[in-house]
């Protein structure tokens, strides 16, 4: 990805066989994979099941079920996973928020189970920090969001693209 002088302009890959566009090369690759294989075709198929993907990641995923590798059970749904981090994360979504230790903001009724999530709403509430555009009063707590923002005001022949 090309780095700019200006902090405000922002990479977009675009696809060349339709409207998608993103601001990561990576989403464009994986989404390419849809053209190649406009009939679902397949690149990986496991040998041990029916279980098919155009995704290498979540290929290599599921083929874990299939080894010894232990794996973690939702008791309250079907969800299983090799992760302990991630049954713990998913099975906060079977209790009520009165059930676990939330964080609570200060500063209006938002209250979550996720740090990662509390910490994000948080900037919200900062006076200092504020990304402004410089030709709009908009204003963000969030550097991406301005960088995103600042694309509307760009004619489309500006934004650079890739294919």
């Amino acid at each position: 990805m090309h780095k700019h002088n200006r902090p405000y302009e922002v990479d977009v890959y675009k696809c060349d066989k339709c409207i998608y566009q993103t601001g990561k090369k990576k989403n464009l690759k994986h989404h390419l994979l849809k053209h190649k294989n406009p009939n679902k075709v397949y690149l990986y198929k496991c040998d041990h099941c029916d279980y098919q993907t155009v995704y290498k990641s979540h290929f290599k995923q599921h083929l874990l079920k299939h080894e010894n590798v232990e794996m973690y059970k939702c008791d309250q749904c079907e969800y299983d996973t090799n992760n302990k981090q991630y049954l713990k994360r998913h099975s906060l979504k079977h209790k009520n928020l009165d059930e676990v230790n939330s964080y609570k903001c200060d500063h209006c009724d938002y209250q979550t189970v996720y740090k990662k999530n509390f910490k994000q709403h948080s900037l919200k509430h900062k006076n200092g920090d504020r990304y402004k555009c410089y030709q709009c009063d908009y204003n963000t707590y969030n550097k991406q969001f301005l960088k995103r923002h600042l694309l509307k005001h760009k004619m489309p022949q500006e934004v650079k693209m890739y294919k």
